[in-house]
């Protein structure tokens, strides 16, 4: 079936486009992610310094005031308000990183992964790349396409791929999907 050149040209340049949208798409929620992240964990650090830091001066305070004499403390508010002080930023740091909660990583890439998907079902895209890339090629140049088959065939075969998958797995995971669908196309015939 032929096509219009304006269609065979239009087809890698429109998957080209969609792959860059998707390395834009990922890289803007990495970058997000990471500024989440970052701020996140620059503000509870600075709140765990806060409290660690309200900590040993109320220790120290504590101590101070135990060993010297009431009549000699001339200030003792602030024994209580410097400590008071690195409490209340450890305190409003750590509520405001509570502020920066992650969301699931990559969730906009996911959903637009899902609608694509729901897409190429729906216009069967692979059977337009096919028809646009494979057919022109086979037309012109039959040699090279059954030699490029059978290099892959024989690369496919020295590589043993199916020696990776485990076999109970195989039988697992198909035997009742092939047993479904034969059971399905008796009944249509009978």
């Amino acid at each position: 079936m032929p096509t219009r050149p304006s269609t065979q040209a239009s087809l890698p340049q429109t998957l080209a486009d969609h792959a860059k949208a998707y390395g834009e798409l990922i890289l803007k929620e990495w970058n997000d992610s990471r500024n989440l992240w970052r701020k996140r964990t620059q503000l509870q650090v600075l709140g765990a310094c806060g409290l660690g830091v309200a900590v040993i001066l109320a220790g120290m305070a504590a101590m101070l005031w135990a060993v010297t004499p009431p009549a000699q403390i001339h200030s003792l508010w602030v024994l209580i308000a410097i400590p008071m002080a690195f409490l209340a930023i450890g305190v409003i740091c750590l509520m405001a990183a509570k502020k920066y909660v992650q969301a699931v990583a990559f969730e906009h890439t996911r959903e637009r992964f899902i609608a694509d998907m729901d897409l190429f079902k729906k216009t069967n895209l692979v059977t337009k790349a096919t028809e646009l890339t494979v057919l022109p090629m086979a037309t012109a140049h039959p040699y090279r396409l059954v030699l490029g088959a059978a290099l892959v065939g024989a690369l496919a075969v020295r590589a043993h791929p199916w020696r990776w998958l485990s076999g109970s797995a195989v039988l697992v995971g198909l035997l009742p999907k092939v047993i479904s669908i034969l059971s399905s196309q008796n009944k249509i015939q009978s």
